[in-house]
């Protein structure tokens, strides 16, 4: 170890870090070329086939830019989330437009169907009126 060396490694510790700008790519890209890129994403995730379904179904596109994917449940959007990296990257390579943003959303829950006896027959008549009808001429408790 010299003295000189040891200078210059504390003036280089010294210097502000310039870091690096890098371009932005804003490459302008099609309705069709978004859901190519899309489709051709499946490719990239050989190893979980269990969320290749998602990428089967379009997604919302809104400005062409900002896609929203629609996920069953709350497991799919943790699993969908941990792979946002790579999709966003493969989409901003494949359009070379790093502008795109994505984003997730629940899928609006269904209302639990019946299931004892007087649920399904409440259910029944609310879709069936003429049902409603007997149930109150046969004079049955179920409504």
């Amino acid at each position: 170890m010299s003295l000189r060396g040891l200078l210059n490694k504390q003036e280089s510790k010294n210097k502000p870090e310039q870091k690096k700008t890098e371009k932005k790519r804003l490459k302008e890209f099609t309705t069709d070329e978004l859901i190519a890129a899309w489709y051709s994403f499946p490719n990239k995730i050989l190893e979980q086939p269990k969320l290749h379904y998602l990428f089967k179904q379009i997604p919302l596109f809104d400005n062409e830019k900002n896609i929203t994917i629609k996920v069953p449940n709350s497991i799919v959007n943790s699993e969908v989330k941990e792979l946002m990296p790579t999709l966003h990257k493969h989409l901003s390579d494949t359009l070379e437009n790093d502008t795109i943003v994505i984003s997730t959303e629940l899928m609006e829950q269904q209302s639990a169907l019946p299931t004892s006896s007087k649920e399904k027959a409440r259910y029944m008549a609310e879709k069936n009126h003429e049902l409603k009808k007997l149930f109150k001429d046969l004079k049955l408790d179920f409504i």
